[in-house]
């Protein structure tokens, strides 16, 4: 991934909308503002994905989540939530009372 300095895209804006064949009526700060404006704009979709193991409370408050380093934890969606430990079950097993994985059974 290659990043840009403020003037590299600068320029790559200029080329983009001028071919650097007419003159642009924007100065060098208005065009870094509106850059400004874009990379907050789209700073709102970028995210990692990540794995948290929360104990369990009938209700999850993820409020003061943090990472092992005790950083906060900023959640902006949760695809799924899994049981930390097994159920039992008596399917696919020669035991009637199993434990499954709950990552193996989340497949179903």
């Amino acid at each position: 991934m290659i990043i840009l300095t403020l003037e590299e895209y600068r320029e790559e804006i200029k080329l983009k909308l001028t071919g650097y064949i007419l003159e642009i009526e924007l100065d060098d700060e208005t065009i870094d503002k509106i850059i400004a404006s874009a990379l907050r704009e789209m700073q709102r979709y970028l995210s990692s994905t990540s794995l948290l193991t929360l104990p369990f409370s009938k209700c999850i408050d993820l409020s003061n989540v943090t990472d092992p380093s005790d950083n906060p934890v900023k959640i902006s969606s949760i695809s799924r939530v899994y049981r930390a430990h097994g159920f039992v079950s008596d399917e696919g097993s020669s035991n009637p009372s199993a434990a499954m994985d709950p990552m193996y059974v989340s497949q179903w």
